[in-house]
């Protein structure tokens, strides 16, 4: 687990809109994918980019 990488996609100080947090939450959401020590949801990151 980077926990860089997780910290900076949890900064969310520049985020005002809807638009603007929908976009934070897919983004953090595939990080944690990333992140995750489990090789399952790792596997499904590939797959929630292309979504």
């Amino acid at each position: 687990v980077n926990d860089g990488r997780l910290r900076t996609a949890w900064e969310a100080s520049q985020r005002s809109t809807k638009e603007d947090w929908a976009e934070w939450m897919r983004h953090f959401s595939i990080e944690l994918l990333k992140e995750s020590p489990s090789p399952a949801l790792r596997t499904c990151a590939r797959l929630a980019q292309l979504q």
